[in-house]
C-alpha cells in the first residue's frame, strides 16, 4: 500500500549537524526503550544491525524492530518476525525513508503490508511560537505514583481513541529522563504529553487528547508545555514525530519538517 502524498508543509528548515541528527535518533530509541521498560516482562534486544524493543504486550506501537541500514537485509527482518511471532506479539518495523523501497518487499514477506510514513519535526528554542493556554485547562507535571496510572490511561485513550483495557501497573513509576504532563479540565483528565531529555534533545512523546475534548487547543498547549520545559532545562533542539492531523498544529508552534521514517505493520484486518 502506497503512503498518501504529504500535505504542503511550511517553508523553512532547522539546520542541524550530523552529530545532532545522531542525537535525535538516539533520543527516539532511548525514549521507546525507557518507556517500554516500565512494564513487567519488557525487553530490549540490541544487535549491531537491528534493535528489537519488546513491551511484553501485544501492542504494535511498543513492539518495534528498528532497522537503520539495508545491510540488515532479509535476515534481520526475518529474525525480528520470528522473535515476535514466538511470543505472540503484534509488532511494527521502522526504517529511514531512504531505504523504504529496498525494505518494502522484505516486509511484505513477513506480513507487514500496511506501510505509512511518520514525519519527524525539529525546533530550536528561539523558534518556539508560544500560544495562550486555554483558560479551562490545568497542566501539571506527573510527580506522584498515584498519578501514573491516570496519566497512562489518559494517554492510551487520547492516542488510540478507545478506552484502555485493564493492564498490570507499571513496574517503574520513576523515570528520571522523562517529564510527564497531565492536562485536566475541572478535575477530569483530558490530555497528556511527555518530554524525553537525552543528549541535548528534548523529544516530545505521548501527546494525546481524549476525542470528545479535541479541537479546543489542548493538544498544542500540553505539547508546548513539554517542549518549553525541555528547553528551560538546557536542551538546544526539540524533536517530535507527527500524525497528519497534527502537522499544522506543530508547524504553528515553529516546528519544521526534517525527515520521514517508514513504518510497516500488519493490516488492521489481519
Amino acid at each position: 500500500m502506497e503512503p498518501a502524498e504529504p500535505r504542503t508543509r511550511a517553508s523553512g528548515t532547522v539546520p542541524t549537524s550530523r552529530e545532532e541528527m545522531g542525537a535525535v535518533l538516539s533520543n527516539l530509541y532511548g525514549a521507546y526503550a525507557t518507556w517500554v521498560l516500565q512494564r513487567p516482562n519488557a525487553h530490549i534486544v540490541p544487535s549491531p544491525d537491528l534493535t528489537l524493543i519488546d513491551s511484553g504486550r501485544p501492542i504494535p506501537e511498543f513492539n518495534i524492530a528498528f532497522v537503520e541500514s539495508v545491510s540488515t537485509g532479509w535476515t534481520g527482518i526475518q529474525r525480528a518476525a520470528e522473535y515476535f511471532s514466538a511470543r505472540g506479539r503484534s509488532w511494527r518495523l521502522e526504517t529511514p525513508s531512504e531505504i523504504e523501497a529496498q525494505v518494502d518487499a522484505q516486509a511484505a514477506k513477513v506480513g507487514l503490508t500496511a506501510r505509512t510514513r511518520r514525519p519527524g519535526f525539529l525546533l530550536r528554542p528561539a523558534g518556539l511560537v508560544q500560544g495562550a493556554t486555554p483558560e479551562d485547562l490545568e497542566i501539571a507535571p506527573v510527580r506522584s505514583s498515584s498519578d501514573v496510572p491516570v496519566f497512562l490511561a489518559t494517554m492510551v485513550e487520547g492516542m488510540s481513541g478507545a478506552p484502555p483495557s485493564p493492564s498490570p501497573p507499571p513496574s517503574r513509576t520513576e523515570l528520571p529522563d522523562f517529564l510527564r504532563f497531565l492536562g485536566r479540565v475541572a478535575g477530569t483528565p483530558v490530555a497528556t504529553s511527555a518530554a524525553f531529555l537525552h543528549r541535548g534533545v528534548a523529544g516530545v512523546y505521548a501527546v494525546g487528547v481524549i476525542s470528545k475534548w479535541r479541537g479546543r487547543g489542548y493538544g498544542r498547549a500540553i505539547t508546548e508545555r513539554a517542549i518549553r520545559t525541555g528547553f528551560e532545562l538546557g536542551c538546544t533542539l526539540g524533536f517530535l514525530q507527527s500524525t497528519p492531523m497534527a502537522e499544522s498544529v506543530y508547524e504553528a508552534m515553529g516546528f519544521r519538517w526534517a525527515f520521514d521514517r517508514a513504518v510497516w505493520q500488519r493490516p488492521a484486518s489481519t
